[in-house]
């Protein structure tokens, strides 16, 4: 019987070894960004091999707060705690500013990494952070001030498997040559991928690549430029991985909420029957059979 879950420490180091993997092969990966469990267990069961939790959409159906860097870190970790744990693949985990400084840092990656994420990316905001897709002003702290948290974070480790992925927020505010002079000094403090943030042209893209030999991870809001750029176009350009950050979150706004006006207003799903999923779908995602099969097990019924 396949053990699904209570991976413990030798299947989180597992999970992060095949990160590893990921990261030195010739592939191009999509990540969608989960935010709670069954979000997870839908993107592991279609058979994405990895997946990424956003703090965003964590804010939201944790405390129903924007991403303003409102969350405390023990809440942040016990969401990816819960995730993490659900799923057979290697998850990447928000982490943030880090929540503080440099002692911050070090118990922040201490916590994530026991939380069993296989990596974790840090953001070069100042601290509190807020999404960088808010309209307003956003504020980055020096190459030099992150390239110290980034040695912290690799110092805090336990598991040199675990990865320290360098995210910067530059691009939007400052463009490509302040983004490429980061990335270099980031490359520089040892980080062992680089996470740029709203870049949407192919062009900038090669021009970070040629900067640093280190794996790129970009984003994709859906309906952006790079949402219309096919993966082999992207993986030829140098990227690593695509993480889609909004997807999950939106199609589960207007799901739920389309189905719930029809409710509301005919006061019945009747007309909606086949936007619904049967209760087997939910039992097959949770692995009922597993846990029925757990329990005549343990209790030593055939």
């Amino acid at each position: 019987m396949e053990n699904h879950v209570l991976r413990g420490d030798g299947g989180m180091r597992n999970m992060r070894k095949v990160l590893r993997d990921m990261f030195k092969d010739g592939e191009i990966y999509t990540a969608p960004s989960v935010f709670e469990g069954l979000g997870a267990l839908i993107a592991e069961s279609v058979g994405f091999p990895v997946l990424h939790i956003t703090g965003n959409g964590l804010s939201a159906s944790s405390i129903g707060m924007p991403d303003y860097g409102l969350m405390s870190m023990n809440e942040v970790v016990a969401g990816h705690r819960r995730i993490a744990g659900m799923v057979n693949v290697p998850v990447i985990g928000d982490a943030d500013t880090g929540y503080g400084g440099t002692l911050n840092v070090y118990r922040t990656i201490r916590e994530f990494e026991q939380s069993g994420v296989a990596a974790v990316h840090l953001e070069d905001q100042t601290s509190p952070k807020r999404c960088a897709y808010y309209t307003g002003d956003m504020k980055i702290i020096s190459a030099e001030e992150f390239s110290i948290k980034i040695k912290t974070a690799i110092s805090a480790r336990s598991d040199p498997s675990f990865m320290i992925i360098a995210r910067t927020d530059a691009y939007r505010p400052y463009g490509l040559a302040e983004t490429i002079e980061r990335c270099r000094h980031y490359a520089r403090a040892g980080a062992d991928a680089l996470f740029v943030v709203g870049i949407t042209s192919l062009d900038d893209i090669r021009a970070i690549r040629q900067a640093t030999a280190l794996p790129l991870v970009v984003n994709c809001n859906d309906g952006d430029g790079l949402a219309l750029i096919s993966l082999e176009t992207m993986k030829e350009a140098g990227v690593k991985m695509i993480l889609y950050p909004a997807t999950v979150r939106s199609a589960m706004i207007r799901g739920v909420e389309n189905v719930l006006k029809v409710l509301k207003e005919k006061g019945s799903t009747r007309d909606v029957l086949d936007k619904l999923a049967p209760i087997s779908d939910l039992n097959k995602l949770n692995r009922l059979s597993y846990y029925q099969e757990l329990e005549r097990s343990l209790e030593g019924r055939p």
